[in-house]
């Protein structure tokens, strides 16, 4: 039998297509691994975060929280298919963290102080403060700058008003 009369005459070589269609796979399966654990991260600092004075909490959410704060709620990929500690910090690179929510709360324990002040002290920039403010919401509270009326100084809410 000839090369032109075999038995794979007339037919594509698939093996490059089936491997560029394996590797894409691969790749959204990454990325559905980096969407899950940003899913559990924002539900995370959802958990931590205080609910509306009064308001009742949906069962459906307070479940989804207990769930990802017990770890119940995780994918059942094997733990080496999961994302590291490095991958996952990576993902969440662009979004306000716990960990720095907590510390600018600390930080205006100390006082009053203006959006530059809170990004200078925590070595961030005025956008991700302003994001870290938002995340906070009802827990902090702007009030005028009384050495410059045109500015903001922010405090948290359940302390005084300065005069």
């Amino acid at each position: 039998m000839s090369a032109a009369t075999g038995p794979t005459a007339g037919r594509m070589d698939l093996g490059p297509m089936r491997d560029q269609l394996q590797a894409r796979i691969d790749v959204i399966n990454a990325e559905i691994v980096a969407l899950e654990a940003e899913r559990a991260e924002l539900e995370r600092v959802l958990g931590a975060m205080p609910g509306p004075a009064g308001a009742p909490e949906r069962a459906a959410m307070r479940r989804r929280r207990e769930r990802a704060a017990s770890g119940r709620g995780r994918s059942r990929q094997p733990a080496s298919a999961r994302p590291t500690r490095a991958d996952a910090r990576r993902v969440t690179g662009g979004r306000p963290t716990a960990e720095q929510a907590e510390r600018l709360v600390a930080l205006l324990r100390d006082g009053p102080k203006g959006r530059d002040d809170i990004a200078r002290a925590l070595g961030l920039s005025l956008t991700r403060t302003g994001q870290l403010l938002d995340v906070l919401g009802a827990r902090v509270a702007s009030e005028t700058d009384p050495d410059n009326p045109r500015r903001k100084r922010w405090r948290l809410a359940d302390e005084p008003a300065a005069t």
